[in-house]
């Protein structure tokens, strides 16, 4: 039935969204001659995370920090970042990432980039002046400052991106080494964790970042096109069935209108990536499916710790990366749902079970089907998006990047 259902919805779909496209290829001219201080349009795939009222009640900002042994010289750092990528051309002599210098606009019902009245360096790279600063900021006042710039909304009128320097952390090591807290923040209509993890470990640190892109298996052109046919037949069950599925029932399964904000915040120590490797090996297992099954065992004992039923079964958005990330800033990726065996108790077993989840996934064309289906939603003007665009279905959302090698900034280490 469902597949039915999807079979019959998508070309009516197609069909209510080729007008769209349509309208968007119209206005997006008209904006040269009406609204001259306007650029292009949002592309699609950003839409669904620009759409929201980032000046007032953001939910998708992404804050991101080093730990960074001594004191940065920040006046430095922010005349590099604006000639070295704030003002970087293209080969055609075009800015590359105009969008640090632009903000969300809504125009004719549709979202724009639009430049900002005057664009002030000082303002995006700036040292911290919040609600929670101190001569000496430790661990529990730094997380704080976190929870705060996660829910912070942005200045209207100016493209929300942000370096912050925290210039004096104690993280309580002891080990009498001054440090300082780097912050990027950033909201996630900009651009997405691969653009982050580039600029940051790649752009900035120099590190190579070659080992955190989503490999692609090389086919010939029959492979692929039997591959394609496949697809189409297989994509719509498993799309729906994805679906389906992961409608979550549980006591932590609260209803939109019952989720209180600010939404709380944690930090584990420091986890040695031996040791999730030494796991791995041993139980001949994936990476990711190390990581996902510890959250899972962590979600279970602090609900059997809470007296919350823990659910035979819990599941979790994840962010899938896409091969072929454009080099700008840039959405490109999707999200899927997987299965998270929060019921089996023996943490081998869980594991196990964790692995075929993830390996399902991975063969599973529903994400595809998302990655396809995602232009159609974004394509939409963002009152009429809005309703799509909420996870009304898993329990969590969980996200996690591979890391590169120990980062120097400007010679100095960074963690």
């Amino acid at each position: 039935m469902w597949t039915f259902l999807y079979f019959v919805l998508l070309p009516t779909i197609l069909i209510f969204g080729l007008p769209i496209y349509f309208y968007r290829g119209v206005i997006s001219q008209l904006r040269k001659i009406l609204r001259p201080d306007l650029d292009k349009l949002v592309n699609t795939r950003s839409s669904v995370l620009a759409r929201e009222d980032w000046t007032k009640n953001p939910q998708w900002n992404l804050v991101i920090w080093l730990t960074h042994e001594g004191l940065l010289d920040f006046e430095k750092f922010r005349k590099d970042f604006y000639n070295d990528y704030v003002m970087q051309e293209d080969d055609n002599g075009n800015l590359k990432f105009p969008e640090y210098q632009q903000h969300y606009y809504k125009w004719m019902g549709f979202l724009f980039w639009r430049w900002e009245d005057v664009f002030d360096m000082r303002e995006h790279v700036r040292t911290y002046d919040g609600d929670h600063q101190a001569s000496v900021v430790d661990k529990s006042r730094f997380l704080q400052i976190v929870k705060e710039l996660t829910w912070k909304p942005w200045q209207a009128r100016k493209s929300p991106w942000e370096f912050l320097q925290v210039a004096h952390y104690d993280d309580g090591s002891g080990d009498g080494v001054e440090k300082s807290q780097f912050i990027f923040r950033i909201h996630h209509g900009l651009g997405d964790g691969y653009y982050i993890l580039k600029l940051l470990a790649e752009d900035i640190c120099g590190v190579s970042t070659a080992l955190g892109k989503p490999q692609v298996i090389p086919r010939n052109f029959f492979q692929n096109i039997f591959l394609g046919f496949l697809f189409w037949i297989r994509a719509p069950f498993q799309m729906v069935q994805m679906l389906v599925a992961a409608h979550d029932v549980n006591e932590w399964h609260l209803p939109l209108d019952k989720v209180t904000r600010p939404m709380n915040i944690a930090l584990t120590e420091p986890i040695k990536l031996d040791w999730i490797k030494s796991i791995k090996n041993e139980y001949c297992v994936s990476f990711s499916a190390v990581i996902y099954a510890a959250v899972t065992g962590g979600i279970r004992n602090l609900m059997i710790e809470k007296g919350v039923p823990v659910p035979n079964e819990m599941h979790t958005a994840v962010a899938v990366p896409v091969p072929g990330h454009p080099p700008k800033l840039r959405n490109h990726f999707i999200f899927a749902f997987i299965e998270l065996p929060i019921g089996i108790s023996d943490p081998v077993e869980r594991l196990q079970k964790m692995e075929i989840n993830y390996i399902n996934l991975k063969r599973s064309a529903a994400p595809k089907a998302s990655f396809a289906k995602v232009p159609l939603v974004g394509a939409l003007p963002p009152w009429m998006m809005s309703p799509g665009c909420v996870n009304r279905l898993s329990t969590c959302l969980v996200s996690n990047f591979p890391g590169s090698p120990q980062l120097y900034f400007k010679g100095i280490r960074v963690s």
